[in-house]
């Protein structure tokens, strides 16, 4: 399910809505209630703290375990800007935790309900502070390593320890079955990040495609990027070159034969223009 809230796309993932017309079947109201709660103080973090640093969201991806939150972030002040909205979600649910907290004790809300909400505020603070994509820390841990290596290899690091982080979740669950039914949702969870994660690995070249689209604009409102150049033999594939390439900086390429000749000079523009065109699996002799 797709809907537009504030100029932003917001898409409800299908296993969700399946737990919440599950839990309300099941007569866990209270419980539906807690994570709905939780989700949402969450994810309106990300939006309110994104809008006050002058950033868009693009789409949120509503997910069990927290959202997927797409921004453009090409510079390195707009990479430590998408580092604040990510981690403001889990520190919103700390927050509210604390809050809540008071709220229990002051007698404002029902003891019970304050304390479910506060364990899955909780829960879903500290489930998404951890480094594996597509979690909130996993896109703080890739955003980090863009700073250290490119763009992709960022992207593929944090997602392979998501799905090594999805693999011990539905282990933990499956053995947790033995001993309490309670364990119940951990290899769905499990299962769940583990897709998520081989997606985001298997995305992150199309999704460095776009972010390098909307280097124009940042090169035209901020009116320079730093360069950098890398000399290549001819037959060299074009995706080695493109693993090399930070979203902060702009890159020509000097484009040699085996006797180190100088044949061409290509900008990261031509390469993407035809990149388009011809696809991935080219060698850079065939974008001269």
């Amino acid at each position: 399910m797709k809907v537009t809230i504030l100029k932003t796309k917001v898409k409800v993932d299908l296993l969700l809505t399946l737990i919440i017309i599950t839990g309300v079947i099941a007569g866990q109201v209270r419980e539906i209630l807690a994570i709905l709660l939780s989700i949402t103080v969450h994810e309106a973090a990300h939006v309110v703290i994104a809008d006050g640093l002058g950033l868009k969201i693009e789409e949120i991806v509503i997910m069990p375990f927290g959202g997927k939150i797409k921004l453009n972030l090409i510079d390195e002040e707009r990479i430590q800007s998408g580092i604040l909205i990510t981690l403001a979600g889990p520190m919103a649910n700390f927050l509210v935790s604390l809050l809540m907290l008071l709220a229990v004790y002051n007698e404002i809300v029902p003891t019970e309900f304050g304390y479910i909400l506060v364990d899955y505020q909780i829960k879903l603070g500290l489930f998404n502070l951890l480094p594996a994509l597509p979690l909130d820390g996993g896109r703080i841990f890739s955003l980090w390593l863009m700073r250290h290596m490119s763009f992709i290899d960022s992207i593929r690091v944090a997602s392979r320890i998501g799905k090594i982080v999805g693999i011990i979740i539905a282990c933990i669950g499956v053995c947790g079955l033995v001993f309490d039914r309670g364990f119940y949702l951990f290899p769905i969870m499990g299962i769940f990040l583990y897709l998520q994660s081989m997606k985001e690995e298997g995305e992150a070249p199309l999704s460095f495609m776009k972010y390098v689209s909307g280097k124009k604009g940042t090169f035209i409102k901020k009116g320079f990027f730093y360069v950098e150049q890398i000399i290549a033999v001819q037959d060299l594939k074009v995706n080695k070159i493109l693993s090399l390439f930070l979203p902060h900086k702009y890159y020509i390429v000097c484009v040699v034969d085996k006797e180190m000749n100088i044949i061409k000079y290509l900008t990261e523009t031509e390469i993407f223009d035809k990149i388009i065109n011809k696809g991935l699996d080219i060698r850079i002799k065939d974008l001269i």
